[in-house]
């Protein structure tokens, strides 16, 4: 069965080279390739193709069956996010608060995402 593959094709690279496969190299083999994951993976739930997608992002599309895990193996490219401000406004009460809420926010959704981080996989790219 042919299933179009969503996303970017470094993604895809990285993923198959953790399988220890070759990716495709057909253009037909990947799909549309959209400026955002988030539409990566709303193309896949409308059923278009398999998208690469982060299970802490998209935790709630596959806790309701929208999204179902193409494969057990999880991962990373090792990216991060940083939250960034002017240094004159670091101890802002609203950027003070804010910091701390996001803290709270991505310690929550780690220790939910907990038992894909722990098989997670991080390839350089």
């Amino acid at each position: 069965m042919d299933v179009p593959l969503l996303g970017r094709s470094d993604w895809w690279t990285l993923w198959f080279r953790a399988l220890g496969r070759e990716p495709p190299i057909s253009r037909h083999a990947l799909g549309t390739q959209l400026a955002a994951e988030y539409l990566d993976v709303a193309e896949a739930v409308a059923g278009h193709g398999i998208a690469i997608g982060s299970p802490i992002l998209f935790r709630n599309e596959l806790a309701s069956g929208r999204l179902m895990p193409a494969h057990d193996l999880v991962v990373s490219d090792g990216r991060s996010f940083w939250f960034v401000y002017p240094v004159a406004r670091q101890n802002t009460r609203k950027i003070v608060r804010f910091g701390e809420w996001l803290c709270d926010e991505a310690a929550s959704d780690r220790n939910k995402a907990h038992a894909f981080i722990r098989t997670a996989v991080v390839m350089q790219p």
